[in-house]
């Protein structure tokens, strides 16, 4: 039977295909700061996509985000533990009186 339909068959010109052809697919929405949300979990993704819509595939391994059907990088797992304990320096956006409170001046009033 399976000899008699060959020519009914499409053969892959690369089996890599194979890899990514099963993965669940997603769509999210880069947040400004970085992050998707999958399964109420964070991760970052590189900044270039921030505010963009992007196509991201899940397998057991990892989290992965594809343009044009192919992977362009990897979503790596906020910690959240890590990310609380980061000292941060100061914005230069904050207002002044802001600033001189944070730097142990004199408050203003």
């Amino acid at each position: 039977m399976f000899q008699s339909q060959l020519d009914h068959l499409t053969f892959l010109e690369d089996p890599v295909v194979l890899e990514t052809i099963f993965l669940k697919r997603e769509q999210r929405k880069v947040k400004l700061d970085g992050t998707i949300t999958l399964d109420k979990k964070l991760y970052e993704v590189p900044s270039q996509f921030i505010g963009d819509k992007i196509d991201v595939r899940i397998d057991e391994q990892g989290v992965y985000v594809f343009e044009d059907d192919k992977k362009v990088a990897d979503a790596i797992p906020v910690s959240m533990n890590d990310n609380a304990h980061v000292k941060r320096s100061r914005s230069p956006f904050a207002p002044s009186e802001v600033r001189d409170t944070l730097e142990g001046g004199e408050d203003h009033v």
